[in-house]
């Protein structure tokens, strides 16, 4: 029963899901460090890469629940 196929997939889209909402934080949490960043140029680059690096594994995540 352990290996039913359908109890795999549940766990799978659970898992999905669960990183979804991680990936969503963590797009919120870059836009707050660009936020932060105010005048300082290597902060505001760090975070521009932040924001980059999150809305491409953000978008990865969707990609991979359609």
């Amino acid at each position: 029963m352990a290996n039913c196929p359908d109890r795999n997939q549940n766990n799978w889209e659970e898992k999905l899901i669960k990183e979804i909402k991680s990936a969503q934080k963590e797009l919120y949490d870059a836009q707050l460090a660009f936020e932060w960043a105010e005048n300082d140029p290597k902060a505001i680059d760090a975070a521009i890469s932040r924001m980059q690096a999150a809305n491409n594994y953000y978008d990865f995540l969707l990609k991979q629940a359609k």
